[in-house]
């Protein structure tokens, strides 16, 4: 099998793995993920690791961005303004 070919169905079955245990709860989830390493732990791997990039980026989300006075602030530039002579 090429590369390629070898690569193409590694992500598949990281897809697979991943939309399987991604429905659960979390304990479940961690449960399904230890047994999914006794026989595919490349695998596993890369699904753990996209699990906790989703879990982080969805709990982001769910946050509301807080504006707090003073916090951004417009940067004076120290560039000169475009026709205008520095002296």
């Amino acid at each position: 099998m090429d590369p390629l070919s070898s690569s193409l169905l590694f992500w598949r079955r990281v897809k697979e793995v991943f939309d399987e245990i991604w429905e659960l709860e979390p304990a479940a989830r961690a449960k399904s993920l230890r047994e999914y390493w006794q026989t595919e732990p490349a695998i596993s791997r890369e699904v753990a690791h996209l699990l906790d990039t989703r879990e982080l980026t969805e709990s982001f989300l769910e946050r509301p961005l807080s504006f707090r006075p003073g916090v951004f602030r417009p940067v004076k530039s120290t560039r000169a303004k475009a026709g205008t002579s520095e002296q």
